[in-house]
């Protein structure tokens, strides 16, 4: 008897050890995990059949299915502020020039991910260079992974290609701004139709090139001491660029009713101005042809640069909520990595969203339910494959600049304005000077202009900014 007990036990543990399993002799299945990545972009009809065809290639992998959420870009910063306010759950999201960065790290919103790289997924740390993973450190710790894209800054004068040759002008003798005078003064006098001169960067032409801004009016110079910071209306750039363009605007180089004008980028896409300020990467001259349909040419101003937080314009961060963290980040190491992987999210899958062409470039079909057409926010852009259009070696050259342009000497640093944020929002209110659009004599109100600036608090501004870049330097050491 107590031996058929015995074999009754052993033989319910086996019939229970198999319930648990689920069958006897089988593998244990285990549940696929959903993560969720929120994005910022255009909506999108056909966004489930690329999570399908995404989620054959990550689930054997990682053991994780994908969910992309897209939230209109103009919806997204505030959607991103209500969603984490309130706590509601995601796994991944955009976060750099909309979800700013920054501000996502000071109301700790992000996890961070120093250790979880380190543990989960090293690998990623050596597919992005140093002064990326640097300008992403906030107090010595990550809390995004950078898009590798185009960081480097070269500004830059576009002209209307067709003007420059009609004219005979040697755009590439031009080396700052007033060199384009000859150019200006001829298309004032022989195009009567075209505006000459676009005031879209104002007196930023002068002042970008040389100086990294810091916030409103203060700034630190590119080149000599890169460790003081100044008043940017002080600086010989600054009064050179708004008496530059006083002067243009007497000449009739810049449209006479500017003021109170408003957007006119209707005005800039048909072609009604022949100088433009921009910035200027490697295909840009492939790129507005195909976006504008005109083609131009590009003068020069400065040299490219690396600015302080460059590489926090477009990132994706891990919810320091998130379940799921370490498959997560697995996933964005994968996409770093995988060329296949990468290319579907960002143009979708080929013969259906797009196809290419015979020199393997995308082309877009139209209306084809998915069309991202930004492949710099899901991570690695040097994996994808060029559109239709682009310069063959824009990847290439984009790299190659980033690497070896001049690099902030604040890369890292991180201006804690809460002992001034009241100083700071009065001299954001500070708006209504015309020192970009020249429709006025500086000498009218320049005077008024730094009254103004230094009774909401500007020097108390600048004494923190400089005890603050004097501590980080110190530290750095």
């Amino acid at each position: 008897m107590e031996k058929f007990k015995r074999v009754l036990c052993v033989t319910l543990a086996g019939v229970m050890s198999c319930s648990v399993l689920g069958a006897c002799g089988q593998k244990e299945v285990k549940e696929t995990k959903t993560i969720t990545w929120l994005m910022p972009g255009d909506k999108q009809s056909d966004v489930q059949s690329v999570m399908d065809a995404v989620n054959k290639i990550i689930e054997p992998k990682l053991g994780i299915n994908l969910e992309l959420n897209i939230i209109d870009t103009g919806a997204y910063q505030e959607k991103m502020n209500l969603i984490m306010s309130a706590g509601e759950y995601y796994d991944m999201a955009f976060t750099g020039y909309v979800n700013k960065y920054l501000k996502a790290v000071d109301n700790e919103a992000l996890a961070p991910l120093s250790e979880l790289i380190e543990k989960e997924a090293p690998e990623l740390k050596e597919m992005i260079p140093d002064y990326m993973w640097e300008d992403a450190t906030v107090n010595g710790e990550i809390y995004a992974v950078p898009n590798q894209q185009i960081v480097a800054t070269q500004y830059a004068y576009m002209l209307q290609k067709d003007l420059v040759e009609k004219y005979n002008f040697d755009y590439k003798s031009v080396t700052k701004s007033e060199d384009l005078e000859p150019f200006l003064k001829a298309v004032k006098e022989g195009e009567p139709d075209i505006y000459p001169y676009r005031t879209n960067y104002g007196v930023g032409m002068w002042t970008l090139p040389k100086y990294e801004k810091l916030t409103n009016m203060i700034y630190v110079p590119i080149d000599g001491d890169s460790t003081q910071a100044v008043v940017i209306r002080d600086t010989p750039e600054f009064q050179q660029g708004i008496n530059v363009l006083r002067d243009w605007f007497k000449k009739g180089y810049i449209r006479q009713d500017v003021e109170g004008s408003g957007d006119d980028s209707t005005l800039y896409k048909s072609g009604r101005f022949a100088v433009s300020g921009t910035t200027w990467k490697p295909g840009s001259e492939a790129l507005v042809k195909a976006n504008l349909g005109e083609e131009y040419v590009y003068a020069k101003i400065g040299e490219p640069y690396v600015p302080n937080r460059a590489a926090c314009a477009t990132m994706i961060g891990i919810n320091k909520d998130c379940k799921y963290k370490s498959e997560v980040i697995k996933f964005i190491s994968l996409l770093n990595s995988d060329k296949d992987l990468y290319n579907l999210l960002a143009y979708g899958i080929e013969g259906k969203h797009y196809t290419l062409t015979d020199d393997g470039k995308v082309k877009y079909i139209d209306n084809s339910g998915y069309s991202m057409k930004a492949a710099w926010k899901f991570g690695n852009q040097f994996n994808a494959l060029l559109v239709d259009g682009d310069d063959e070696n824009a990847y290439e050259d984009t790299k190659k600049m980033n690497d070896e342009s001049k690099k902030s000497k604040l890369s890292g640093f991180y201006f804690d304005d809460s002992k001034v944020v009241n100083e700071i929002s009065h001299m954001d209110a500070i708006t209504n000077y015309p020192y970009g659009i020249g429709t006025k004599d500086p000498s009218e109100y320049m005077d008024e202009m730094n009254e103004r600036y230094k009774a909401a608090g500007e020097d108390k501004v600048l004494a923190e900014i400089q005890g603050q870049i004097d501590e980080f330097l110190k530290e750095k050491k």
